[in-house]
């Protein structure tokens, strides 16, 4: 019984070492694809991002979705907490909120304001793939003559850290 506490213990104290908020600082450039919304539409939904990691993340971004009747242009902002998910800062998992802007050709111009999560793989020191998924209120229905809605993304990204 005193062994077996003993491994729980010690297996307890990896597991909290290996999970830790960011203590680097780094940048990342992105491109990501919406794969649903590519395939069910036909054409391309894709965003490029810059962000600043640390303890807490930052960024900016622009997405676009050609495939719809009205075009689909957004601007964005997120911030939120980071979380490391292994000793050698290998994965990076990562919540927040964000809000932007969205254009729909030139019927909308309205915000919107959401959440997104998501984990990303640092295959090395300078290059990263990963998965994001946003849930977002938007309000371009209320010009569009539709009521407003949330609406569910996933995204596969990837990435240049420096």
């Amino acid at each position: 019984m005193r062994n077996t506490t003993l491994i729980i213990m010690m297996l307890l104290s990896l597991t909290n070492k290996a999970q830790h908020l960011n203590d680097t600082e780094y940048f990342t450039m992105a491109l990501s694809v919406d794969p649903y919304a590519t395939i069910k539409e036909g054409l391309i939904n894709a965003n490029a991002e810059i962000e600043y990691v640390g303890t807490i993340y930052a960024k900016l971004g622009i997405e676009t979705h050609t495939g719809l009747e009205l075009n689909y242009l957004d601007v964005h902002a997120a911030t939120g907490l980071n979380l490391m998910l292994n000793r050698f800062d290998e994965y990076r998992a990562y919540a927040g909120v964000r809000f932007g802007r969205i254009w729909r050709e030139d019927k909308a111009r309205v915000p919107f304001v959401g959440f997104e999560s998501g984990l990303d793989v640092n295959v090395s020191d300078s290059f990263l793939i990963g998965l994001r998924a946003t849930y977002d209120h938007r309000t371009e229905g209320d010009l569009l003559g539709y009521d407003r809605f949330w609406r569910y993304s996933g995204y596969v990204r990837i990435g240049i850290r420096f």
